[in-house]
């Protein structure tokens, strides 16, 4: 998220977060872990959730957490499965204690969790580093934001996946991307330069670079776009990212259709898209979700849109509800689908 953002909704947990970081060192201990998610061992390789991991890359320390199925260590076959890999990158200003729910606050990435447990999936979730104001991000493709950090993050991806397709049983045709704001901004950069390696991307509240720093994409690949009509920052017309002091520094988009059209391009799509709506009952507003799915492209590629009629900068969900008071910040979060699920069944759709 924007550093205004950030500002706003750490004063507004100013007493829950010292409560919350109290409690989560007591249960958690130096894996922060959810509770119901014990770091074990066997064969040498965590099993569970483990935070806080390192390692150096260009001679800079850079830190992850992996989750590894449970099921993997159960002596019924499935440790000799082999993985998908999915890498959920969080926004600007966010982390990955953050993204997973680790801070005991409302996530929907932490959803991923439950779905890895039960589809044996190994989840990477990356630290971004901090740029010059103060704030963990992702050096992404926009050319002209003044508040990216100038990490090379695609090199620090790069020895990630070698790490663990080195360490763990991964298949690497089933290695996926997906994030929030800056961190869908991320999984769009490797969609770019690393199609080779990432059958699919799925980028939340993101879109295609205006001004883009990065060259163009050499294969084709799956892509999923999943945008509020009322985002405050990521605007869905295209235009300037950002929201209070940080708007004019994050950098601008194209409009999310001429997103939707770069991919259909580059994938060589040409089919109409099929469309699907979702509804709910559970809230008055961002209550309809309008899906468009772009398939048969070149190997097989696709590109698929959620149109959140009335959503603001938040992924969907009926489980992880945001406080009210987020509203008047990000905008609306929809109810109408779990983001985590439907970003899961693109994925799989589209993996060999």
């Amino acid at each position: 998220m924007p550093r205004s953002v950030n500002r706003y909704v750490s004063l507004a947990f100013a007493f829950a977060s010292a409560f919350a970081l109290t409690i989560a060192n007591v249960v958690f201990a130096d894996t922060t872990a959810p509770a119901l998610l014990e770091k074990k061992r066997a064969a040498n390789a965590v099993v569970g959730y483990a935070a806080n991991q390192s390692f150096v890359v260009v001679g800079e320390p850079r830190e992850y957490d992996l989750y590894v199925p449970a099921k993997r260590a159960a002596n019924v076959g499935a440790s000799n499965q082999k993985s998908a890999l999915v890498f959920l990158f969080h926004g600007n200003g966010g982390s990955t204690a953050q993204l997973m729910g680790r801070q005991l606050s409302k996530a929907p990435f932490k959803r991923w969790i439950e779905i890895a447990e039960r589809d044996n999936i190994v989840l990477a979730v990356p630290q971004g580093m901090k740029a010059a104001d103060g704030n963990r991000g992702w050096n992404d493709c926009r050319g002209d934001t003044k508040t990216n950090p100038q990490s090379d993050d695609v090199a620090f991806v790069d020895a990630l996946l070698a790490k663990l397709l080195s360490e763990l049983n991964i298949d690497a045709s089933r290695v996926f991307a997906t994030g929030i704001s800056n961190g869908g901004h991320m999984s769009l950069r490797l969609a770019i330069e690393r199609p080779q390696k990432f059958r699919a991307v799925g980028a939340v509240v993101a879109s295609m670079p205006a001004k883009s720093g990065c060259a163009s994409p050499s294969s084709p690949v799956s892509v999923l776009f999943m945008n509020g009509t009322d985002d405050p920052i990521n605007p869905l017309n295209g235009g300037l990212v950002g929201s209070g002091k940080s708007y004019g520094t994050r950098g601008s988009v194209v409009s999310t259709e001429a997103s939707v059209k770069f991919w259909l391009s580059h994938n060589k799509i040409v089919s109409d898209a099929a469309k699907k709506t979702f509804t709910t009952n559970e809230s008055t507003e961002a209550n309809k979700i309008e899906k468009f799915e772009y398939c048969c492209g070149t190997n097989q590629s696709a590109v698929v849109l959620y149109r959140v009629e009335g959503g603001g900068h938040t992924e969907p969900s009926p489980t992880e509800r945001y406080a009210s008071f987020f509203k008047r910040i990000v905008g609306v979060q929809s109810a109408a689908i779990e983001m985590a699920d439907e970003v899961w069944a693109f994925f799989r759709q589209h993996a060999p």
